[in-house]
């Protein structure tokens, strides 16, 4: 019995006899399956697993790491890489949630991304509209290994960019990533029982995660998501900026806090309750069916606004994709009122 795995990006560097080029990202190792799960569990870091026995060839994918969602590898297998190392960067192009961004959500604010998974969205967002300070939560320790990976590398790449941008003589904007992301960080935690201070964040990002904390934590678990979210974000919020003429003044602009929500539709939970890897956690009742369930995705918005937030913006998403990836989930902006 032979087994071949797939790496995400824990060996990168390391001498071993790979399929393929050797410098290609993600690479291939072939080991026995026992050493294969030894290492996914020391790393987590195996997104492809072949099993071969004689000539029967078994492929699994082992990006989902448990009952929160917390999938592995999750970018990587949704976008091309067209040959770029930068996953930052190639999530900052083709991820079409992030186009519907706007500046003002996020430029010289306090946030929070819930659920950052590995982080590149985060990194993304923080380093393309310069946050004044950003910080990532997910449940998932091996993903927030990995995020600080990912961070420490897009650090190298902007550092190298400017270096390249001052030898042409230009500006490539990399000064003001770079500090951004120096006041980025990353937490392992359960947002539910996290201990955040209350009215300490600008903007709150929530994206792919109410399906999951439903599932979990059922109508009681959404809804202390909803109010946790509330209770964190500032009803008036400060931004101070540099002034645009040629001045010392710094400008203070007066707004209110704002949660940009995305959730998932009620065919996404039927289909979550029929996924393979799931199954134990639905019989167990470590997972609540989406039967049981008495709050809808489409009650979701009314009762953010019986807990405080007001519904200000609604964004389609799919104009922005030419890919199937997010369509079908609007990005929702909600203010603290």
């Amino acid at each position: 019995t032979h087994a071949r795995i797939l790496f995400s990006s824990f060996f990168d560097g390391w001498k071993f006899q790979t399929h393929g080029n050797a410098d290609a990202r993600p690479s291939y190792i072939s080991l026995c399956p026992s050493l294969v799960r030894g290492l996914d569990a020391l790393t987590g870091d195996v997104l492809w697993l072949e099993i071969r026995r004689g000539n029967k060839l078994k492929k699994q994918a082992c990006f989902l790491k448990g009952r929160f969602g917390n999938y592995h590898g999750y970018y990587a297998r949704r976008y091309n890489n067209q040959g770029c190392s930068d996953l930052v960067e190639i999530v900052a192009e083709q991820d079409c949630r992030l186009s519907a961004f706007r500046e003002e959500w996020i430029r010289d604010r306090v946030c929070m991304d819930i659920g950052c998974n590995e982080g590149l969205v985060t990194i993304a967002v923080a380093a393309k509209w310069f946050s004044k300070k950003m910080t990532g939560i997910d449940i998932d320790k091996a993903l927030i290994k990995r995020a600080g990976r990912n961070l420490y590398q897009k650090m190298k790449t902007l550092k190298l960019d400017r270096g390249r941008g001052e030898e042409a003589g230009r500006n490539h904007g990399s000064n003001a990533s770079s500090e951004a992301l120096r006041n980025v960080e990353f937490k392992c935690e359960n947002i539910l029982k996290a201990d955040l201070a209350p009215e300490s964040f600008d903007t709150i990002i929530c994206l792919s995660l109410v399906k999951w904390i439903h599932l979990c934590y059922g109508d009681q678990g959404v809804t202390d998501l909803f109010r946790i979210m509330t209770s964190t974000l500032k009803k008036k919020v400060s931004i101070h900026t540099n002034s645009p003429l040629s001045s010392p003044l710094t400008l203070v602009f007066t707004c209110k806090g704002l949660l940009i929500l995305e959730y998932q539709n009620w065919k996404s939970y039927k289909n979550t309750s029929k996924n393979s890897e799931l199954q134990g956690y639905f019989k167990s009742g470590e997972m609540h069916k989406p039967s049981d369930l008495s709050i809808k995705p489409g009650q979701l918005t009314m009762l953010l606004e019986s807990i405080g937030m007001k519904l200000v913006e609604t964004n389609d998403v799919s104009k922005h994709s030419l890919q199937r990836t997010f369509q079908n989930r609007p990005l929702w902006v909600f203010r603290k009122e």
